[in-house]
């Protein structure tokens, strides 16, 4: 019976290491001279003709690689316009995915519905007011409307209860803001918007979520997000109460400054609303828009 074996050749015997045989492997056995030089010529030729190969492929590497390199070097331009470009396709792509989120949120949430609209215009009119650039604002008012997209991961059981949440109920709800941060987050050009959004509820007092930040470590324009949210929610109807006035509203705003709302950014507010009230209308504030 034929059989495929191995030979291990040393001084003049052999010995079989390998075969489909088990029984056989280890045995030895003589090896004619013939054979013996047979196999060390065998062995050299194969040495030889592997490092030939290994040689020629390398050099055929080594000279494509080369040829690469100088044919990209005067296209890196070009392919970083076009990359560019591939990236703000897929930022929006990204962006519609959000909006769409938005809408199965306004959907789920009947709060949520205008509550991002017009917490956009109290914080632009905030944020104007405070001297920040044109890019500083829209950066402010893509995150105010962005700011509860994380509500789209808590139930509508919950968004919509017509009673106040229990405690295991209000721990759900705290997670939106971390979520919302998430998800805005896998958005390169969005990376400001996220950090805006996963503090906007925290307190000036390091009361709040989610990280327990005081103070001015809190983002400015999450303090300004802040004020803006927590005015809009005060004055608007919730299954489990009706809004308060204006006037309610503001007086609160003024308990709340220096604990959970910033200082600064609440008496500019109640001064941008006493203005408004009195009939005026400041050029760059969007106020009709806030109600």
């Amino acid at each position: 019976m034929a059989q495929k074996s191995g030979i291990s050749n040393k001084s003049k015997e052999g010995r079989i290491v390998f075969s489909d045989e088990k029984k056989v492997v280890g045995k030895q056995f003589p090896v004619e001279e013939d054979l013996q030089k047979a196999l060390k010529g065998e062995i050299w030729i194969t040495v030889l003709l592997s490092l030939g190969v290994l040689y020629f492929v390398l050099l055929g590497v080594m000279r494509h690689a080369a040829r690469t390199i100088e044919a990209q070097g005067g296209e890196i331009t070009s392919l970083s316009r076009q990359l560019d470009e591939k990236l703000r396709w897929q930022e929006k792509s990204y962006v519609g995915t959000i909006k769409a989120l938005m809408s199965v949120l306004n959907a789920k949430d009947h709060y949520a519905a205008g509550h991002c609209l017009r917490v956009k215009g109290f914080a632009e009119a905030i944020g104007g007011a405070m001297g920040l650039g044109k890019e500083q604002l829209r950066v402010l008012q893509e995150a105010c409307l962005f700011h509860d997209i994380g509500k789209i991961g808590i139930p509508e059981a919950i968004l919509n209860k017509p009673a106040l949440l229990n405690i295991e109920e209000y721990e759900r709800i705290k997670s939106h803001a971390g979520i919302g941060a998430e998800i805005i987050d896998s958005i390169h050009y969005l990376n400001e918007h996220a950090k805006i959004i996963r503090h906007h509820h925290e307190r000036v007092d390091g009361r709040g979520y989610p990280e327990g930040l005081a103070g001015e470590d809190i983002p400015l324009k999450s303090r300004i997000l802040a004020v803006a949210d927590t005015f809009d929610a005060l004055t608007s109807d919730h299954p489990y109460r009706k809004g308060r006035s204006q006037n309610a509203a503001l007086t609160m705003l003024e308990e709340l400054k220096g604990t959970q709302l910033d200082l600064q950014v609440v008496d500019i507010f109640i001064e941008i609303m006493k203005y408004k009230s009195a009939g005026n209308q400041e050029e760059g504030l969007d106020l009709d828009a806030a109600g």
